[in-house]
Order: C-alpha cells, then structure tokens, then sequence
C-alpha cells in the first residue's frame, strides 16, 4: 500500500522541533543511491504528509523496508455504515400521563 512517505533527516528534524510529529517516530535510514540521511513516516501521521500525498504520482518502492522484487500486500477493503434513524423506537420519554410521541415506523416494522 502506498501509505509512506520519505523525507530528508533535516525536514523531519523541523517538523519535529515544530511540534507537527512525534520526535524519533519515523524510520530513519540511509538512502543507498545517494547516501543522504532519510526518514520514513506513514502519511496519516501528519497534515503536511497528507497535502503532498496529494500531488505525488505513485509507482516504484513502496517501503524502505521492503527488498526489491519482493511482492507487496495488497488490500481491499471496503468501509460502510448504515444508520437507521427509528433503531429505538421502543425506547422513549413518557409523560406523566402515560402519553408518547409517535414514533415512525422502521422497515423492520412492516415485517
């Protein structure tokens, strides 16, 4: 999953000292090609992170981590809920009379 995002150890460092990130909470590392001192986050631990997810074309490592051929994990997942605006309607204030409040019916009423 795309879900990383790396950044040069000087920039983490500012974010950290900005208060944006927790201090030492990334993966840090060197970068093989060039040597220059990263760190890896995970792009939900910052609003910064996320704005420049925004932008960036995904393709090629998806992890730091991950050894080079290696197959990724992929996930699909689905996120739904339904809300049901009568789900308690055995549950109501009762006035001291005895009175009510109607309650509309549920299509689980009708059944």
């Amino acid at each position: 999953m795309y879900q990383w995002i790396q950044i040069p150890l000087a920039e983490a460092r500012e974010l950290e000292a900005s208060g944006k990130i927790l201090k030492d909470s990334g993966y840090a590392y060197l970068e093989p090609m060039t040597g220059e001192a990263m760190v890896k986050y995970q792009v939900d631990s910052c609003v910064v992170f996320q704005e420049r997810m925004e932008t960036k074309k995904f393709g090629g490592n998806l992890s730091v981590q991950m050894e080079t051929g290696e197959k990724p994990l992929i996930s699909w997942g689905h996120d739904k809920c339904i809300y049901k605006q009568f789900i308690m309607t055995k549950k109501h204030w009762v006035g001291p009379n005895g009175e009510t409040a109607i309650v509309p019916k549920d299509e689980d009423w009708a059944s």
